[in-house]
């Protein structure tokens, strides 16, 4: 739902938009769950949450990003062959 908020909003990347919608998903949860009853505050830990998905997310991202990149350079710098130099006589 979260994804699914952030591109429904002109934000680019959704910013906020899907750490907002997260934030409203998980809060009612945490307060629900038996062990998180009086221990922590649900609002923050849902913040924090929504922000080290968010950071894995860029992350993950670009590091794909990078390694196609790297693939896609490769293509141009691999040295072509000449057919005549490996035709035997």
């Amino acid at each position: 739902m979260a994804v699914v908020l952030g591109f429904a909003t002109p934000i680019p990347g959704g910013l906020g938009a899907r750490e907002a919608a997260m934030v409203l998903f998980l809060v009612p949860f945490f307060m629900a769950h038996p062990m998180m009853i009086g221990t922590a505050d649900p609002t923050g830990m849902a913040i924090v949450i929504a922000t080290v998905q968010r950071m894995i997310s860029v992350l993950s991202e670009l590091t794909v990003s990078a390694i196609l990149a790297c693939k896609v350079a490769a293509e141009f710098v691999r040295p072509q062959t000449n057919v005549d130099e490996h035709h035997e006589e």
